[in-house]
C-alpha cells in the first residue's frame, strides 16, 4: 500500500509540474506579440530624458503646443526608467521579454492560490489571456502584477487564521509590512494607480473588523490594521510627484478628455458581458457557495467591478481580482476538496482531467492570439510602429518646421526627436485643446484656425486606424486644399506638405496627384478615367516601394491583372507576400491570378489558405465564387459546402 501511495504522490507532483510548465508555455506564446502600444514610445523617451538629465522634467519637453507649461506625467517615472533601460539594452525584444516575465509572475501568483495546482495553472493561463489587451509595454504592466500580489497577500492574511496565535500574529505583521513596501514601490512605478492596493487593503480591513465584531479577532489586530492603513495613505506621497499623484488620477477620472480615448471609456454591455459575464457568474457563485470571508470577497469584487464599468483599462484588475477570489473560494469549498481528493486517489483520472482542461485552454488561447495578431501581423517579436515609415521619410527629406500630427502617432514621432503637436497624454492637453483637435478632423473652419494659430508647415496623419470614417480624418480636408500636397503614403500614414518655398522642390518631385489615402485604403484608386491610368501606375509604383507596405503593391497588381500582365502582377504579389508573410491578402490575389490563368486546382489551394489565414477577420467572402472555383478544380464536396454557405 505504501509504495502505491508514494507512486500516486509522485505522479501528482509530476502532474503539477507539467501543468505549470504548460501554463508558462501558453503565457510565453500569448505575450509574444510585437510592441504595438502607441504610448510606449513617449514613456521610453521620458525615461531616456530623465537618465540624461538626472532628474524629472519640470516643463513639457515634447510638445511645442505646451512649451513652457508644467510637465504633468511624472507619475510613472520609475517604470519609465525601467522601460527605457530595457529598450536601450535590448530594443523591442527586451520590452517583450519584460512583458512576458511580468505576465508569468501574474500567472504564477494566481496559480498558487488554487488547489490543485494543475487547475490553477489552467485558470491562470485563461486570466492572462483575458488581460492580454492590457498587456501593453507601459507602467500599467507593473500595476497588474502588484495588484495581483496585493490580493494574494490579503488572502494569505485571512488564511493565517489556521495558524497558532503567535505564528498568526507574526505572519500577519510580515504581510502588513509587505503591503507598505508594495505601496511605496507601486506609487513610484505607476503613481496613484496604487489606490488599487488601498482598495484591497480596505476590503481586508472591513472583513477583519467584521470578524472582530463577531469575536473572531482581537483588538490589537484592528489597531495594527488601522496603523497600516494610515501608512498606506501616507505612502501615496512617497514619490517625487507627491500629492500630484492623487490629483493626476483625479483628473483622469473627472477630466472630460477621457471621452476621446477609447481605453478610458467603458465598453458597451454586450461585449463586456460576453467577455466578463462568465467570470462574474463564477466568482459571485462560488462566494455564495463557500462563503469564506464574504465581506472581503464581495467588497473587492464590487469595487473593482464598478471600476471595470468606468473604463476599459480597468477590466484587467477585475479579471485578476475575480480569478483570485474564484480560485481561493473554491480551494476552501469542502465539496470541491472532496472531488479533488477523489481524483488524487486516481492519478490517471487526474491526469485526464488536467489534460482536457489544458487542451481546451490552449485551443481557446490559440484562437484568441491569432484573432488579435492577424490584422497587423503582430505575431512574434519586434515593433509595429505605424508612423515609422513617415518618420524615416521626414528625416530622409530633411523636413522641418511646425508639424501637425494625429493624436495616435505623436508618441512615436516625439520618440524620433520631433516636437509634436499632440501625443497620448490627453489630460495634459486639457478638454478644450482635445475637443478642438477632434473637431478639426472633419471641420475645415476649425482646421484652418489651428493651421493659422500654430503656423503648421506639414502634417503626419494616420488613416488606416480610421478606415471606416468618411471622409478620413484631416485627410478629407487637406485633399480639398490646393496649397497642401500629399508627398508620402504607406499602409498606415500619409504626409502632407504645405506649398511653401522651402517645400516646393520636394513637392515637385514627390507629389501624388492621383493616388489618395482613401483610394488606397478602400481599393477605389482603380476606379478612375482610363486617361489617368498611366499616372496612377507611376504613383502606385512609387508607393509600392515602401518597405513593409502591401496596399499599393496589391492595387498595382490588380491593375496589371486586369490588363492581362500576369507576370508583372505575380511579381508584385510575391513582393507583398514577402513584406507581410502572414497576411491573407497577397494569397487572395494569388488565387485571382490562378483563376485568370484557369489553374483551378492552384486557385482552390490558394483560397483554402486565405480562409485559414484570415480567420475571423476575413471580409465577407463570396462563397458562390469559391464554389465555382472548387467545382472547376474537381473538388465537388468542398464546392457543395461553399454553395450551401452561399445560400445561407
Amino acid at each position: 500500500m505504501l509504495p502505491a501511495l508514494r507512486s500516486s504522490g509522485s505522479s501528482l507532483r509530476f502532474l503539477a509540474l507539467a501543468a505549470v510548465l504548460w501554463m508558462a508555455a501558453l503565457v510565453v506564446f500569448l505575450t509574444a506579440f510585437k510592441v504595438m502600444d502607441l504610448d510606449v514610445w513617449w514613456h521610453i523617451k521620458a525615461g531616456q530624458l530623465m537618465r540624461s538629465t538626472g532628474g524629472l522634467p519640470h516643463t513639457d519637453p515634447f510638445a511645442y503646443t505646451r512649451a513652457g507649461q508644467p510637465y504633468l506625467a511624472s507619475h510613472g517615472w520609475l517604470a519609465e526608467l525601467v522601460l527605457s533601460i530595457v529598450y536601450d539594452l535590448a530594443g523591442p525584444t527586451g520590452l517583450i521579454l519584460l512583458r512576458t516575465l511580468i505576465a508569468l509572475a501574474i500567472a504564477g501568483v494566481l496559480a498558487v492560490i488554487a488547489s490543485p495546482l494543475w487547475f490553477g495553472a489552467g485558470a491562470a493561463a485563461l486570466a492572462v489571456n483575458a488581460i492580454r489587451p492590457g498587456l501593453m509595454d507601459r507602467p500599467q504592466l507593473f500595476t497588474f502584477l502588484l495588484f495581483a500580489v496585493s490580493v494574494f497577500l490579503a488572502l494569505r492574511y485571512i488564511d493565517a487564521d489556521a495558524l497558532a496565535a503567535d505564528c498568526s500574529r507574526r505572519h500577519r505583521t510580515r504581510i502588513c509590512a509587505g503591503f507598505v513596501g508594495l505601496q511605496v514601490l507601486w506609487v513610484n512605478l505607476h503613481g496613484a494607480a496604487c489606490i488599487l492596493g488601498l482598495i484591497v487593503f480596505g476590503a481586508l480591513a472591513c472583513q477583519r473588523l467584521t470578524d472582530h465584531l463577531r469575536g473572531k479577532s482581537d483588538r490589537r489586530e484592528i489597531v495594527q490594521l488601522v496603523g497600516v492603513g494610515v501608512l498606506l495613505m501616507v505612502a501615496l506621497l512617497a514619490a517625487p510627484s507627491t500629492y500630484h499623484n492623487v490629483t493626476y488620477v483625479w483628473n483622469l477620472l473627472t477630466d472630460r478628455t477621457a471621452q476621446f480615448i477609447r481605453e478610458w471609456e467603458p465598453r458597451t454591455w454586450g461585449p463586456y458581458l460576453r467577455d466578463l459575464g462568465p467570470l462574474w457568474i463564477a466568482a459571485v457563485g462560488v462566494v455564495a457557495w463557500t462563503r469564506r470571508a464574504p465581506v472581503f470577497s464581495a467588497l473587492l469584487l464590487l469595487a473593482v467591478g464598478l471600476l471595470s464599468r468606468q473604463a476599459f483599462r480597468h477590466e484587467m484588475p477585475f479579471v485578476i481580482a475575480a480569478t483570485s477570489v474564484f480560485l481561493w473560494q473554491l480551494r476552501h469549498q469542502p465539496r470541491w476538496a472532496a472531488v479533488m481528493q477523489w481524483l488524487e486517489r486516481r492519478p490517471l483520472r487526474a491526469w485526464v482531467a488536467a489534460l482536457c482542461l489544458l487542451l481546451a485552454v490552449s485551443v481557446f488561447i490559440w484562437r484568441s492570439y491569432w484573432s488579435f495578431t492577424q490584422r497587423d501581423q503582430l505575431q512574434g517579436y519586434g515593433a509595429f510602429a505605424p508612423a515609422a515609415g513617415a518618420a524615416d521619410f521626414l528625416d530622409r527629406e530633411r523636413i522641418d518646421g511646425r508639424m501637425f500630427n494625429a493624436y495616435d502617432v505623436g508618441g512615436y514621432l516625439l520618440f524620433r526627436g520631433r516636437p509634436v503637436f499632440v501625443d497620448g497624454r490627453n489630460v495634459d492637453y486639457g478638454f478644450a485643446f482635445m475637443e478642438r483637435l477632434v473637431r478639426a478632423a472633419q471641420e475645415p473652419g476649425v482646421w484652418n484656425a489651428i493651421e493659422s494659430d500654430y503656423g503648421i508647415d506639414y502634417a503626419v496623419l494616420s488613416y488606416d486606424a480610421f478606415a471606416d470614417a468618411d471622409p478620413l480624418p484631416y485627410v478629407g480636408i487637406l485633399e480639398q486644399r490646393p496649397d497642401w500636397a500629399l508627398v508620402y503614403l504607406d499602409d498606415w500614414t500619409a504626409v502632407y506638405l504645405k506649398n511653401m518655398p522651402e517645400h516646393r522642390p520636394t513637392i515637385d518631385r514627390l507629389r501624388y496627384d492621383v493616388l489618395t489615402p482613401a483610394g488606397v485604403q478602400r481599393g477605389t484608386a482603380l476606379q478612375i478615367d482610363a486617361k489617368r491610368l498611366p499616372a496612377l501606375e507611376r504613383e502606385l509604383t512609387r508607393a509600392a516601394q515602401e518597405l513593409g507596405s502591401i496596399k499599393a503593391k496589391l492595387l498595382l497588381a490588380r491593375l496589371y491583372l486586369a490588363s492581362g500582365f500576369l507576370a508583372d502582377a505575380q511579381r508584385l504579389v510575391d513582393a507583398a507576400a514577402a513584406a507581410q508573410p502572414g497576411s491573407y491578402r497577397p494569397i487572395e490575389l494569388q488565387a485571382a491570378i490562378h483563376v485568370h490563368a484557369q489553374r483551378w486546382r492552384e486557385a482552390a489551394e490558394a483560397y483554402e489558405r486565405v480562409i485559414d489565414l484570415a480567420g475571423p477577420i476575413a471580409e465577407e467572402i463570396n462563397y458562390a465564387v469559391l464554389a465555382d472555383v472548387f467545382e472547376r478544380a474537381g473538388l465537388t464536396r468542398r464546392a457543395a459546402q461553399f454553395r450551401a454557405k452561399a445560400g445561407d
